[in-house]
């Protein structure tokens, strides 16, 4: 189940008017992918329903 089949799953589905993506998928491993556009406070964390989402302390240069 994803985003793509459901809809009420997807982290911004009420923003859905922007057309830049937040999140990526690559092998399998959610990332940022617009650092910049991230509010850095572990909403997509906590509202995933499948505990998909882990946050990951960085240092951003």
């Amino acid at each position: 189940m994803n985003a793509l089949s459901d809809c009420e799953l997807a982290a911004g589905h009420l923003n859905n008017m922007d057309e830049k993506a937040l999140l990526g998928v690559k092998n399998g491993r959610i990332s940022v992918i617009d650092q910049e556009r991230c509010g850095a406070d572990g909403a997509c964390a906590m509202i995933c329903p499948v505990d998909a989402i882990r946050l990951v302390k960085k240092e951003v240069e």
